[in-house]
């Protein structure tokens, strides 16, 4: 039975092949003052809120009855490039809430952590690998011609492919996750943070893992990319070159010229960028804890009077009647 007072979010779902409460920021005990957390598919129509992992979710797996009052929540983190429901209009209309990559979103996620902040301003450590580039990727898969990229500077430049995808190197440690990937990338001048795809706001751990190893990244993905740099002139943009043997050459060159190099670390012995360290620390509450405050922040709202459809979309104005129960209950009128 849920705590009275508080929001109770069923967990639909699963989250790829586990539970959505063990999605980083989603175990129930980082909001346990807010909400209650179930996995019981019987109290959904009981439930405040539903959240549903997309990326788990096909067209025809959507709850055929909505609950009056009841608010959906779409959370992913992955690229909707890949994910194509993601950006499907008949698909999404379903859902009031939205929690994903994007900054525009109801509750905007990101693939950096604040307490990360001071890894960044490590000073770099002495490349053994000079003149050569890490690469990390799980599958051949992408839509932005990954595979093709990294192919193409493999025919030109050294690159150690430690990832299944174009696999031509095996690490030297036991590989224990990120540590592992982290303590690899270091000793490199460049490391290749390829995304699966080119998606705007889809910056993912790729990036923010050379720059916090202390290797240069050679990026490929979100054309906004700058958005997310806490620093100037601290990545190299695999887009600026017209082919992957362009690409090569600048990388060699660069590299043979320890001073130009060196202009690319520079950016570690400075302050950060103010509009990265806001971007962070927006997000520094805990995903489900941010996600409580919006879904209660709606509340006032929800005891205005709701006016005709001239003044909003009939979606805006639909949310505010499927909360209005919602606020009754937990507002003092």
């Amino acid at each position: 039975m849920p705590v009275k007072g508080k929001l109770e979010i069923l967990y639909y779902t699963p989250y790829f092949r586990e539970t959505l409460k063990d999605a980083i920021g989603f175990a129930p005990e980082v909001a346990e003052d807010l909400c209650v957390v179930t996995l019981d598919h019987t109290r959904f129509s009981h439930a405040d809120a539903v959240l549903f992992h997309l990326p788990n979710m096909a067209m025809d797996s959507i709850p055929p009855v909505k609950p009056p009052g009841q608010i959906w929540i779409a959370m992913s983190m992955e690229s909707d490039a890949n994910y194509p429901l993601q950006c499907d209009p008949e698909f999404m209309r379903h859902f009031d809430v939205r929690m994903n990559f994007r900054r525009d979103c109801d509750v905007p996620l990101l693939y950096f952590d604040s307490a990360l902040i001071p890894h960044l301003q490590n000073n770099p450590t002495e490349k053994n690998m000079r003149g050569r580039a890490a690469y990390f990727a799980s599958n051949d898969f992408a839509l932005n011609n990954r595979f093709e990229w990294a192919a193409e500077l493999m025919e030109h430049m050294p690159v150690d492919s430690y990832g299944k995808s174009q696999n031509n190197c095996q690490l030297k440690f036991t590989d224990s996750g990120r540590m592992t990937k982290l303590e690899t990338i270091r000793e490199y001048d460049f490391y290749l943070a390829f995304e699966n795809s080119n998606c705007i706001d889809y910056v993912s751990e790729k990036m923010f893992d050379g720059l916090i190893s202390g290797t240069v990244p050679v990026y490929l993905g979100a054309p906004n990319v700058d958005d997310y740099l806490p620093g100037s002139n601290c990545i190299i943009k695999a887009t600026d070159f017209a082919n992957g043997a362009d690409l090569a050459k600048f990388l060699l060159e660069v590299s043979a010229d320890r001073q130009r190099y060196s202009e690319y670390l520079k950016w570690k012995n400075e302050p950060l960028r103010p509009d990265f360290l806001t971007l962070v620390h927006e997000r520094d509450d805990e995903p489900l804890r941010r996600l409580c405050a919006k879904l209660l922040e709606w509340k006032p709202m929800a005891t205005q009077p709701i006016g005709p459809p001239s003044i909003g979309t009939p979606q805006q104005v639909d949310v505010l009647q499927r909360i209005k129960g919602l606020a009754k209950r937990f507002l003092p009128l």
